[in-house]
């Protein structure tokens, strides 16, 4: 109650000198009506010198001067022709010249352009004049936006730019169009967007001559292109909006303008035909159409969604119709899992091969009354059904005593090589949901220390490769003791956990072993050391090209011109393209040129260096989603 009396006290101590100023200024219940002649006229006085962290009360009692002045047309006019004078005045601040602006936005005419003209030149008020002209829109206030455009440059010229685009400028679309050569990125990112603005015939025939004749990927001219193509059809240009649609649906263009392209056709698609046209899209062989139906199609109404019999759901998701699939799939995740849970293990285990959909599911809503019956599967020698139910475990298991028991035992039974390979990468996986890197391998010490076999020379064979992977202190201080041990196969067992270690923590033993002519220690030595950390780019570099020199097969070579995609350094790009040459390295090392041409903090400092790579990556690349993405990193996109 204190804290309630204060709070309201507060507040009327607030409002007292709120309300007196109401009164003084604009009359009682804020009517600026009531303001004196003494009052206002004080106020025009004073205004013009207006600084930050003074009294804004003057600005007020002029917001009310407008106000008033905009019931009567011949005060109207007198009071925009003394603000405009006031633009001129030596005394007027530049915080008072936008208040100016904001108030001739409202009330001026084109009969104060001529004072409004000198702002344009001033980068602190470029912007308030700009919208004034734009307000006004006639012909004299356009002439004065082309003047200033020839003149300024950076933000402001852009500024002026977009003005004259928003108001289709006739004159000023020639001009705009050969901005889009400048050499300034900004410029013509401004020009292109600029160029959006317009819905002309003019500029409809500008975008879809440009479309035609470039064929390949530019996602400003597709994003202007986009924005015309609208304004076209809404200004009754259906033939030339749908031309210019067609181009930008093309296969070489950009992923997000295609998908804008389509988005747009939707949009200006008659509502009554929109169910059948999507219909067509999903069954469409074009990804971005199909994605682009389903996501619009995929709600229904919730009356619909809550009387459909779960069995009616799963037929559904389970159906070739991708939209119904889609939808079903979302009505299963978001149900409460003791509702959904049983029913779905039911229909997982009646089948001989288990449903991706079902196990993911499964996973997602954290069923874990199918754990033991995706433990039963992952035992199977069908690789299909156990790399499936792998894949749930990885999901729906926590990384608790109760749940890596049971990974555990079913590692320690499973014989395929293979088999057994994933079955520790998804035990490892679990593992790691443990957010402490310390005590990962903790739990499964223990359970494996519960072992009665834990002594014996081929269960000790087993768990260290799958130890190694968790690559904690504990583990490491077993695998050193295993190193040493008198048993060459259990000593090879604990330099297989080194080679699964997930860091490079331990890299330098590796290497030693690489050395002595190990290629499995030699894979993982290029394995760990490209995986992000913090040492010095320059010095996993060097350890990288050591690793090629050391290589025997091509395999190996190529495992590390594949890795280098992962240091960011211009030295790995250069290196990389020392192999575009060769015929068995050059399309690894397109893939990790390109890898790394996308980052954009190395690529445009070193712009230079990049073209012409990128350019030989296109020639020599065989995969065509591996050229666009060469010539989309060469434009900057």
């Amino acid at each position: 109650m204190k804290k309630i009396f204060a709070f309201f006290l507060l507040l009327g101590v607030l409002a007292v000198p709120l309300c007196a100023s109401d009164w003084d200024t604009t009359g009682k219940g804020g009517r600026g009506g009531q303001l004196s002649p003494e009052i206002a006229e004080k106020a025009w006085m004073e205004f013009p010198a207006y600084q930050p962290g003074t009294d804004a009360g003057v600005l007020l009692t002029m917001d009310w001067v407008v106000i008033d002045a905009m019931a009567d047309p011949e005060t109207r006019q007198k009071t925009a022709a003394r603000l405009a004078a006031l633009l001129g005045a030596p005394k007027t601040t530049p915080q008072a010249k936008k208040f100016i602006c904001a108030k001739l936005y409202q009330i001026g005419t084109e009969a104060e352009i001529p004072a409004v003209i000198p702002l344009l030149s001033d980068a602190d008020s470029v912007d308030d004049a700009r919208l004034f002209l734009e307000r006004i829109g006639t012909e004299s206030a356009r002439q004065a936006l082309r003047e200033a455009a020839e003149t300024l440059s950076g933000r402001p010229f852009i500024g002026v730019v977009n003005s004259l685009s928003l108001l289709q400028d006739g004159p000023a679309f020639a001009k705009i169009v050969s901005l889009t050569a400048s050499g300034d990125p900004e410029v013509v990112r401004a020009a292109w967007r600029a160029l959006g603005n317009y819905g002309s015939e003019e500029a409809g025939r500008f975008f879809l001559e440009r479309l035609t004749a470039e064929r390949k990927a530019n996602i400003w001219l597709e994003s202007a292109a986009v924005r015309c193509a609208i304004l076209l059809r809404e200004n009754g240009n259906v033939t030339l909006s749908e031309a210019v649609l067609d181009q930008l649906t093309c296969t070489f263009r950009s992923l997000a303008g295609r998908k804008a392209g389509w988005k747009a056709r939707w949009d200006l698609f008659p509502s009554a035909l929109k169910n059948d046209m999507a219909q067509e899209w999903i069954d469409s062989e074009d990804p971005v159409k199909k994605n682009l139906a389903l996501s619009l199609l995929a709600p229904k109404l919730e009356a619909e969604r809550e009387n459909k019999p779960m069995e009616i759901w799963f037929r559904e998701m389970m159906g070739q119709n991708e939209m119904l699939a889609r939808e079903a799939e979302i009505w299963f995740a978001s149900q409460p899992k003791e509702k959904v849970g049983p029913f779905l293990l039911g229909k997982m285990k009646a089948e001989k091969v288990p449903s991706v959909k079902i196990v993911d599911l499964l996973a997602k809503l954290k069923f874990y009354d199918a754990i033991d019956s995706l433990v039963e599967l992952a035992k199977q020698k069908d690789p299909e059904c156990w790399s499936v139910a792998l894949r749930g475990l990885r999901g729906v298991c926590d990384p608790d005593e109760f749940d890596l028991r049971r990974m555990l035992r079913l590692y320690l039974e499973v014989q395929d090589p293979v088999q057994k390979d994933l079955v520790s990468r998804t035990t490892a996986a679990i593992a790691e949901k443990n957010p402490n890197a310390e005590t990962r391998a903790d739990v499964l010490l223990v359970l494996i220390d519960a072992e009665p076999e834990k002594d014996s020379a081929e269960f000790q064979i087993q768990v260290l490769p799958l130890l190694g992977r968790l690559g904690t202190a504990k583990v490491f201080a077993l695998v050193e003791k295993s190193m040493n041990s008198e048993n060459a196969d259990i000593q090879e067992a604990a330099w297989l956990a080194l080679c699964n270690w997930p860091n490079a923590e331990h890299a330098a033993l590796l290497w030693k072993r690489a050395e002595t002519g190990d290629p499995a220690a030699l894979r993982a030595f290029i394995r760990v050391i490209t995986i992000p950390s913090e040492r010095p780019a320059a010095e996993v570099f060097a350890d990288l090209k050591r690793a090629f020199e050391k290589a025997v097969v091509p395999e190996d070579r190529l495992l590390a011109v594949e890795r280098a995609k992962a240091v960011r350094t211009l030295e790995i790009v250069q290196w990389l393209a020392e192999m575009l040459d060769d015929e068995v390295l050059a399309q690894t090392a397109c893939v990790s040129i390109v890898e790394l041409a996308h980052h954009r903090f190395l690529r445009q400092p070193n712009k230079a260096v990049f073209d012409p790579i990128l350019q030989k990556v296109k020639d020599v690349s065989q995969s065509e989603e591996i050229r666009q993405r060469a010539e989309k990193a060469r434009l900057g996109m």
